[in-house]
């Protein structure tokens, strides 16, 4: 679900999701995105020096 991904995201940009934390905010949102960018540019480049 979205709410799943927001918080999925929200994990990688530093949100700990302990009980009362609430929901995470844009700014940990924002790193969050960006982190999961840099991850999927280096699955990228690994694949394509892999088998490219």
């Amino acid at each position: 679900t979205v709410y799943e991904a927001v918080r999925w995201i929200g994990q990688l940009g530093g949100f700990l999701g302990r009980k009362n934390d609430g929901e995470p905010g844009i700014t940990v949102i924002w790193r969050g995105w960006q982190r999961l960018q840099d991850i999927a540019t280096t699955w990228y480049l690994v694949k394509e020096r892999t088998y490219g």
